[in-house]
């Protein structure tokens, strides 16, 4: 069993608020374990002379099983084991949603026999008693916490198990592999005979394979569920901050004719198709490199470059009133320094002041995807905005690195990091056949792989694991 922050004992009736803290229309208390039967008696009163059904709504009075005196007039609804979310009895009471209300009727069932569920502990009692496998218990958290719709139909895909199946598939497939070698030194003396070495070789390089697809799937996952990252760039009063302000449609950073006047990076996200692009205002990047720069300067220098080290994408901005080829050229390769592999916009503003015609095409050769923009008249901003919003679909699709998009995406970083465990056992196993190691020494990194996968979905993990994951949880969920 997990620790004690997460999951008491599973014989407990477990009872918590499901919806935010707050006033509301309504609230919903939830209930689940082995006596609710008995709270419903002590607290629920259905209007009329009628009883709770199964799955059948009512409406209700909740009591204080203390006093008889009547707390909240409610929609309840009871549900029979198994086929509930914990695969408990459950009830479910939709109270009205004020802070007083809500907290009196919580109260009334733990005074009946209930008490207040842990962190993610219904979720959690859903996994222990096999409704769900580890993957989907955590979909349940993304699908909270997504920002967007592409973060939510990663999770909800998740939740219907596409990921357990994959996992599962591959497991087979190395299960399969690991029996037919142990057999033969398993069943040594009934001459079990021996595997060839290339074929094993070759099978079990094709379950790491498949491991490596659900690997390199993650930087597609990562902005599914994170957002892509898009840095603003440029020279100091090149229109980085005016920009920034018009592709939210709000001025978020302040703008003035002095230079410099942004010294630190500003964040905000923008919803593009239902991808959340998160954009980033940085300081100016100076243009003579000779010049001594103050310390308030370096440090908002120092923080753009660490911001730019993590884009998927970079707008550098070009003030189209005032070229400078040599700054131009020094920010570019800086920029493909710092974030290399990262998309690169060059977004020519100012337009509206006028701008030479030979600059667009330069940039245009420099780069190919360049846009003249005026935040002042709007001009480019929306195509601009379209273009962001493309090139974050396709990233959804492919991580940005061109790859093939794969059905299955991983978005967790725990299931990141194990399954690149898996693929290093699988690695060495297959060096190891390469090598003539004995049978046994090669089943041993097959069985860590399988140990490992085990761990994603939840068939090894162990307690501090659960613990870990179900802490992360709201309570009532």
């Amino acid at each position: 069993m997990p620790g004690d922050n997460v999951m008491a004992a599973s014989g407990d009736t477990i009872v918590a608020v499901a919806t935010p803290p707050g006033e509301g229309a309504i609230a919903v208390v939830r209930v689940s374990g082995p006596d609710v039967s008995t709270i419903i008696g002590r607290v629920i009163r259905v209007v009329g002379t009628g009883k709770l059904v199964s799955r059948r709504v009512a409406l209700a009075w909740v009591i204080d099983p203390g006093t008889g005196k009547k707390i909240d007039q409610v929609m309840a609804v009871y549900m029979a084991g198994p086929r509930t979310y914990t695969r408990e009895p459950t009830l479910e009471i939709m109270c009205h949603g004020g802070r007083a209300s809500t907290e009196a009727v919580l109260e009334g069932v733990i005074s009946a026999g209930a008490r207040l569920a842990n962190r993610g502990e219904f979720t959690l009692r859903a996994f222990l008693n096999g409704r769900i496998d580890l993957t989907q218990a955590e979909a349940v958290l993304d699908a909270v916490r997504a920002p967007t719709r592409a973060g939510v139909e990663v999770a909800v895909d998740h939740l219907s198990g596409s990921l357990a199946r994959a996992i599962g598939s591959i497991r087979d497939n190395l299960i399969a592999v690991d029996a037919d070698l142990e057999a033969t030194f398993d069943f040594f003396d009934d001459d079990v005979p021996a595997i060839d070495s290339t074929v094993l070789r070759a099978r079990v390089d094709a379950v790491r394979e498949q491991v490596d697809t659900l690997v390199r799937s993650a930087r597609a996952g990562r902005i599914r569920r994170h957002g892509w990252r898009v840095v603003i760039v440029g020279s100091p009063n090149a229109g980085k901050s005016s920009l920034f302000n018009a592709l939210l449609d709000r001025p978020r950073a302040i703008v003035t004719d002095e230079p410099g006047t942004t010294r630190d990076t500003i964040e905000e996200t923008l919803d593009l198709d239902g991808v959340a692009v998160i954009l980033t205002d940085t300081a100016g990047w100076p243009v003579d490199n000779r010049r001594e720069l103050g310390v308030v300067e370096r440090i908002g220098i120092d923080r753009s470059h660490d911001v730019v080290k993590g884009a998927d994408a970079v707008i550098h901005v070009v003030d189209g009133s005032g070229y400078s080829r040599d700054g131009f050229e020094t920010h570019r390769m800086r920029i493909s320094t710092l974030a290399f592999g990262a998309i690169q916009v060059i977004a020519i503003t100012k337009a509206d002041l006028g701008q030479d015609p030979t600059l667009h095409a330069q940039m245009t050769t420099h780069m190919g995807r360049t846009l003249a923009v005026s935040a002042v008249t709007g001009a480019g901003i929306d195509t601009l905005r379209r273009t962001l919003g493309e090139l974050a679909g396709e990233a959804t699709r492919t991580g940005g690195d061109g790859s093939p998009a794969t059905s299955v995406v991983v978005t967790n970083p725990r299931h990141v990091a194990l399954l690149a465990r898996a693929s290093g056992a699988l690695q060495r196993a297959v060096k190891g056949i390469s090598a003539g190691l004995p049978d046994d020494m090669v089943a041993t990194d097959l069985r860590e792989g399988l140990r490992v996968l085990g761990e994603v979905t939840g068939q090894t993990v162990t307690e501090d694991v659960l613990s870990k994951i179900f802490s992360t949880f709201c309570i009532g969920k």
